[in-house]
């Protein structure tokens, strides 16, 4: 069993966090999200599922940039700019003139894309690197744990389903017994679907892209 961080800091672990982010457009395009109520915005969701694929596509370097700083930093700060900030017409945003965003939607969004495609190049054969957090203080260490344990089944929740779906979140029913071992035990721990998912996500891409990536989300820049 795993120590851990204080049960009343744990109460959010596995909500959504963080403030939103605006990302903005050049002038001359219409549409505006904002960032949604317990995932029921269709396009809040279908904008965060294209952002992924679109940007680390075409803003590789930047999209790495942005998963390997720490969440709320500066570097992360410096990061959005750079994948957000241009005096041009942004493709992956659409029609949208601008987007109220939760950065850890994005976060995950991109890394699914990356692991995606990595996943496919590679007919399945990833190694992992796994890292086991010895205190789980925050949604990052819950995935790591959890993704050190039932590789295989958040390979499939987030190869096998569409962000914010109903197959998601029938999938992770299925995922909660496994839960268990990185959880305090007898916490009250509220799920949001979704942000488990993108945590997973991104701790997917740590373990088989970017193991280095661990340190710096946990307390780099």
């Amino acid at each position: 069993m795993k120590r851990f961080a204080l049960l009343a800091v744990f109460a959010s672990l596995l909500v959504s966090q963080g403030s939103p982010s605006l990302a903005q457009l050049g002038p001359g395009y219409s549409g505006y999200s904002s960032a949604p109520r317990e995932g029921t915005d269709r396009d809040y969701w279908h904008l965060i599922r294209q952002l992924g694929y679109c940007l680390s596509s075409s803003k590789p370097d930047e999209s790495r940039d942005f998963l390997a700083t720490k969440p709320g930093s500066q570097g992360e700060n410096e990061a959005w700019d750079g994948l957000f900030r241009q005096r041009r017409r942004n493709p992956c945003m659409r029609n949208f003139t601008s987007a109220t965003m939760l950065r850890a939607h994005v976060r995950g969004s991109i890394a699914q894309a990356i692991f995606k495609r990595a996943f496919d190049d590679r007919e399945g054969r990833m190694e992992p690197v796994f890292y086991e957090p010895d205190i789980v203080r925050n949604i990052h260490d819950f995935a790591d744990c959890y993704v050190a344990a039932n590789f295989e089944s958040a390979q499939t929740l987030v190869n096998d389903t569409r962000i914010s779906s109903e197959g998601e979140i029938e999938y992770i029913r299925g995922m909660v017994d496994g839960f268990g071992p990185c959880l305090p035990s007898g916490a009250d721990v509220r799920i949001e679907p979704t942000a488990v998912r993108l945590a997973i996500a991104e701790a997917l891409f740590r373990t088989t892209l970017a193991p280095d990536a661990s340190s710096a989300v946990r307390g780099g820049r």
